[in-house]
């Protein structure tokens, strides 16, 4: 969508890798929860957050 833009200078790049950086971190965490909730405790939701931040 904003393709363009993001890739037009580095600051943007930048930028564009810490959205989509917090925007997996909030899925994860969405999924991890909603898992919980409905206590449907497969845990790879949970699980993959210390995974990834290796």
């Amino acid at each position: 969508m904003y393709r363009g833009k993001l890739a037009s200078s580095e600051l943007f790049t930048i930028l564009g890798g810490f959205i989509s950086s917090l925007l997996f971190l909030v899925s994860l965490t969405f999924i991890g929860n909603f898992q919980e909730t409905c206590g449907m405790r497969t845990g790879w939701g949970a699980a993959s957050i210390p995974c990834c931040s290796i």
